[in-house]
C-alpha cells in the first residue's frame, strides 16, 4: 500500500473491478457512507464549535457554577461520535499501516484527531474550560470534506469509463421461430440473429444480413459522422442505430465483443500505476516517517525547550501534522493520468499502458512502417507482366515494336483481360493466395472474384513472413513474393520483366514476381495510396524536431519512391519483419527514444522493442498487447494531438504538485511558529486538494467530457 493513498475504504477508488454492475453498486455504497458520515461530521462539530465560542468568549460565565463544569464534558458527548464514527475509516486504515509499518497519510490524520481528543478530555477532567473538542470535530469534518472531494473528482474523471460501460446491454431482442423476444444478453452465442432498432445500442459484434441503417461510433472511435450500414456490413458492440433497423447476425458476443475489449485494455491501463506514481511513493517512504518525526520535534521544542506550555506545544505539533499530510499529493498523479486517459479515448485513441504518457515527451525519433501505416493498405492490383513463353499481349508487341528504344508499358495499361492465358495465370494464383492473410495476397484475389475467375483448392501451402508463399495447384508448384523469395529459389529474371519492375517501382508501386514448376512467369504491380494526412503529419513531426524513419519490405526504389512522396529523408528497403525489431534495438543503443508506428499484426515484435508501440487499428480489430497506444480508425493526425494531451497532462501534474508541497511546506512553517491552528491547517488541506481536482479535471473539461 502506497504511504501516500489518502483513502477513505479499502477497495481504491481507481481500482477497477470485473463486473461493472458491482463496482459501481461499491462506490454507491461508499458515497453514501462518506456523506452520512460527513454530514453527522458537520452537524456535531457545528454544535460544538458553538459551545466553545461560548466558552472562550465568556458568554458561559451567566451560567451557574455547575453548568459551567459541565459543559466541557457536554462538548465531550457531542465529539465522541465525529471522533470514534465518523473518523472511523482513518483510523481503521491508520492502525493498518502502523502495524505494517508502513504509516501513511491517514496515520498522521488519526494521531493528530486522538491526540486533540484525549487532550481535551484530560483538561475537562481536570477542570479546565477552554478545551479543544471543535479542533478534533473540525479536523475530521475538513478531512472528511477532503475525502469527498476526492470522490468526486474521481467519479468525474472516470466517466469516461462509465459511458462506455453505460451502453453495454444487457438484455437482446433476437429472433426465434420468425418471433421477436428479449432474452439475457449472456445467453446471446455467435451465429444467433438479432434485431437492433432505432436509438439502441448493439448488444454484439456482428454482420448485418438485412435491413439498412445508420451507426454512431463516437463513443468506440471518437468518429461522431455516422456510418451506414447496409446488408453486408459488419457492426460492433456499443454503436448507436439512428435510424431503420438491421437484422445481425453474430459473430462475436460476452468477452470476445469490440466494447468488451475496449473495456478490458482501459479498465487495465487505469489500474497500472505510472512511473510518476510510484516515485511519488517512494518519495512519500520518507515523506510520512519525517512527518511524524519532525511534528515530535516541534513539540519537544516547543514545550521542553520552554517556548510554550504543554498545551500549546501539543497543538502546534498536531498542526504541523495535519499541514503536512500528503492528501492532495496523493491525488495529483491519478486525476491527471485518469482525465487524460478520458480525453484520448474520447478521441479513438486506446491508451494500455500509462507510461505512454511520460514516454511521449520524451520520444525524438519515430519509425513508420509504410504498409498499411504511411499508406492506405489497400492494395489495388494495377498491372500485370508475362514472360513471351506464358503470355502475348497484342498491345505489348504493338508498342514493343513501335517503340522498342523507348521502351513504354503497354498502352492498354492498366489491362484488359483479353487474352486466356491472363485468366489462367489469375486463376492458379489466386488459388494459391487464398491462403494468405497479406493485402498482396487479398488485392489479387478480390482481383480474380470481381471478374468472375474461378478459385481453385492448393496444397502444401507455405506461408515466407516478408517473403512470399509457395504451394501446389493444380499440380504445379508455384510461387508469388518478392525478389528475395526470387534470389532464395535460385530463378533467374530476364531482362523484359526485370526493367518493368524497376519502372513501376520507381512510381511507388509495389511488384511481386510469379512463376511455377521452377520458372519464373511474370510480375504483378500493386498501387497503395498514401494515407490520408500522412504528408502533414510527417511535417508535424519535423516541426517537433523528431526524426521519421520509414521501414518497408519493398524494394528500394518503391520504398524511396513513397518517402519521396511523404517528405521523409530517412528510409529502410527490404527489410523482414523480425529485421524491424532488430533496427528498433539499434536505435535505442544509440541512445534515441523509439515509437514505433505499425499495424499491430506483422509488426508486432518491433511495436514490443520500442519504446512506445502504436497501434493503427481498426473499430473491429482491436492491435495485439505489444501495442502501448492504439488508434482506432487509423487517422495518423491524432498521434501529434496524442502528443500534445500528454504534454498537457505532465504540465497539470508538475503544476499540482508544486502547489501541493509548496501549501505543505509553507503551511509546516506557519504552524511551527504558531501562526496556524489545527483548524485553519484542515480548511487549507481541503482548499489545497480543491486546487488539485480542478486543475486535473481541466483535462477532461478540454476534451468535452463533462457535456
Amino acid at each position: 500500500m502506497s504511504g501516500l493513498q489518502c483513502q477513505l475504504y479499502d477497495l481504491p477508488l481507481d481500482q477497477g473491478v470485473s463486473d461493472p454492475a458491482e463496482g459501481e453498486g461499491r462506490e454507491t455504497l461508499q458515497r453514501r457512507d462518506l456523506v452520512l458520515r460527513f454530514g453527522l461530521a458537520v452537524f456535531f462539530w457545528f454544535d460544538t464549535i458553538a459551545l466553545g465560542i461560548a466558552v472562550n468568549t465568556g458568554y458561559i460565565e451567566h451560567f451557574s457554577e455547575n453548568a459551567r463544569h459541565y459543559m466541557p464534558f457536554l462538548m465531550l458527548v457531542l465529539a465522541s461520535p465525529v471522533v470514534f464514527y465518523c473518523a472511523y475509516p482513518i483510523h481503521r486504515r491508520a492502525w493498518l499501516g502502523l502495524r505494517n509499518l508502513q504509516p501513511g497519510a491517514d496515520s498522521l490524520l488519526s494521531i493528530s484527531v486522538l491526540s486533540t481528543y484525549f487532550l481535551s478530555v484530560v483538561e475537562a477532567f481536570q477542570g479546565i474550560s477552554r478545551v479543544h473538542f471543535s479542533s478534533a470535530s473540525s479536523i475530521v469534518a475538513f478531512v472528511l470534506a477532503t475525502k469527498l472531494v476526492e470522490l468526486i473528482a474521481k467519479t468525474r474523471s472516470s466517466r469516461w469509463l462509465q459511458s462506455l460501460h453505460q451502453i453495454a446491454s444487457s438484455q437482446v431482442r433476437v429472433l426465434a421461430k420468425g418471433r421477436e423476444c428479449f432474452v439475457p444478453i449472456g445467453s446471446l452465442n455467435p451465429g444467433d440473429v438479432f434485431l437492433v432498432k432505432a436509438g439502441e445500442h448493439c448488444p454484439a459484434d456482428g454482420r448485418v444480413e438485412a435491413g439498412s441503417s445508420h451507426a454512431n461510433e463516437s463513443l468506440l472511435t471518437g468518429e461522431t459522422k455516422p456510418i451506414p450500414k447496409d446488408e453486408g456490413d459488419s457492426v460492433v458492440a456499443g454503436s448507436m442505430i439512428l435510424d431503420g433497423f438491421l437484422q445481425v447476425r453474430a459473430t462475436h458476443t460476452g468477452t470476445g465483443t469490440t466494447l468488451a475489449r475496449i473495456l478490458a485494455l482501459l479498465e487495465r491501463a487505469r489500474n497500472n500505476r505510472s512511473p510518476l506514481e510510484r516515485r511519488v511513493d517512494r518519495v512519500s517512504a520518507i515523506l510520512i516517517p519525517g512527518v511524524l518525526f519532525f511534528g515530535l520535534l516541534t513539540f519537544g521544542i516547543c514545550w521542553i525547550g520552554g517556548l510554550t506550555d504543554f498545551d500549546t506545544a501539543l497543538m502546534r505539533a498536531v498542526t504541523v501534522l495535519v499541514i503536512a499530510c500528503p492528501c492532495a499529493l496523493a491525488l495529483v498523479t491519478p486525476l491527471a493520468v485518469n482525465a487524460a486517459l478520458g480525453a484520448a479515448s474520447k478521441r479513438g485513441v486506446l491508451i494500455s499502458d500509462t507510461h505512454v504518457l511520460e514516454t511521449l515527451g520524451r520520444v525524438n525519433h519515430v519509425v513508420l512502417d509504410k504498409t498499411g501505416t504511411m499508406t492506405e493498405g489497400c492494395f489495388e492490383l494495377l498491372g500485370c507482366e508475362t514472360v513471351a513463353d506464358c503470355c502475348s499481349s497484342p498491345a505489348w508487341m504493338q508498342a514493343n515494336s513501335v517503340n522498342s528504344e523507348l521502351d513504354p508499358l503497354p498502352p492498354d495499361f492498366p489491362f484488359d483481360l483479353v487474352s486466356p492465358s491472363y485468366e489462367q495465370a489469375f486463376e492458379l494464383l489466386a488459388s494459391l493466395e487464398q491462403y494468405s492473410e497479406h493485402p498482396l495476397g487479398k488485392a489479387l484475389v478480390n482481383f480474380a472474384r470481381e471478374r468472375g475467375i474461378p478459385i481453385g483448392e492448393a496444397s502444401c501451402v507455405e506461408l515466407h513472413p516478408g517473403l512470399g508463399v509457395t504451394g501446389i495447384v493444380a499440380g504445379r508448384s508455384l510461387f508469388v513474393g518478392g525478389r528475395r523469395l526470387v534470389d532464395n529459389m535460385v530463378i533467374l529474371i530476364d531482362a523484359r520483366t526485370e526493367l518493368v519492375a524497376r519502372r513501376w517501382e520507381s512510381e511507388g508501386r509495389t511488384v511481386t514476381f510469379f512463376g511455377w514448376d521452377g520458372g519464373l512467369k511474370g510480375c504483378l504491380a500493386f498501387g497503395n495510396a498514401p494515407r490520408r494526412n500522412a504528408s502533414s503529419f510527417v511535417a508535424e513531426l519535423k516541426r517537433r524536431g523528431i526524426t521519421a524513419h520509414l521501414v518497408s519490405g519493398d524494394s528500394r526504389a518503391t520504398t524511396e519512391a513513397i518517402a519521396r512522396q511523404l517528405g521523409l529523408e530517412s528510409y529502410h528497403s527490404e527489410v523482414l519483419p523480425v529485421q524491424k525489431a532488430e533496427l528498433i534495438r539499434q536505435y535505442k543503443r544509440n541512445g534515441a527514444v523509439i515509437a514505433m508506428v505499425g499495424d499491430g499484426i506483422s509488426e508486432a515484435a518491433a511495436l514490443s522493442a520500442a519504446h512506445l508501440g502504436i497501434a493503427m487499428g481498426k473499430v473491429t480489430d482491436i492491435p495485439a498487447k505489444e501495442a502501448s497506444l492504439v488508434l482506432l480508425d487509423g487517422d495518423l493526425q491524432k498521434i501529434p494531438q496524442t502528443f500534445e494531451l500528454a504534454q498537457e497532462a505532465m504540465a497539470v501534474v508538475r503544476q499540482s504538485l508544486f502547489w501541493a508541497f509548496s501549501c505543505n511546506i509553507v503551511g509546516t512553517a506557519l504552524a511551527v511558529s504558531g501562526i496556524l491552528n489545527p483548524i485553519n491547517a484542515a480548511a487549507l488541506i481541503l482548499f489545497s486538494t480543491l486546487c488539485v481536482a480542478g486543475n486535473s479535471l481541466r483535462l477532461s473539461r478540454a476534451a468535452g467530457l463533462h457535456r
